[in-house]
């Protein structure tokens, strides 16, 4: 039985994983790839700018983390501009404001993107929640329309 192909070969294992779902082992010292990177946290597209409340973000392999850039694009229409939206740790925005509500005044079209800013208070606290929250205030877009969240930052676990 010389020169039998077993199939695909598999040589991973937790610090060979790519850096889009980065597993801290704390093994090597903690120099394995990814470590110490900015990172998807979570993502939620779709999120609808003419309905008030809240989309849930599930936090990505992270049980403690820091944002740093929160990312909104891929606007449906430019009606979104008149909608205001915020960031937070808890529903109805509650809990730990990471970017506070405001009006989306930029994503004129679905190529545009809007870089928020992150409040101090999240940006010095590390978070330990499983969930984000995007929430819709009372001024919506007035007609159907959705966009996309992106939030970036450092996992901590």
């Amino acid at each position: 039985m010389t020169d039998v192909n077993p199939g695909p070969s598999i040589a991973s294992n937790p610090n060979s994983i790519a850096v889009l779902t980065p597993v801290n082992t704390q093994q090597y010292a903690g120099s394995y790839q990814g470590s110490d990177a900015i990172r998807l946290l979570g993502q939620a597209r779709g999120v609808n700018a003419n309905a008030v409340g809240d989309t849930i973000i599930p936090v990505i392999n992270s049980t403690k983390w820091v944002v740093s850039t929160v990312l909104i694009t891929n606007a449906t229409t430019s009606a979104i501009t008149a909608a205001f939206a915020g960031l937070f740790t808890a529903t109805n925005a509650g809990g730990t404001t990471i970017v506070a509500a405001a009006v989306l005044t930029t994503l004129s079209t679905s190529s545009v993107i809007k870089y928020s800013a992150i409040s101090a208070t999240a940006s010095t606290a590390a978070q330990t929640g499983a969930n984000m929250y995007v929430n819709v205030g009372t001024t919506l877009a007035g007609t159907a329309a959705t966009f996309d969240i992106y939030i970036l930052g450092y996992d901590l676990s």
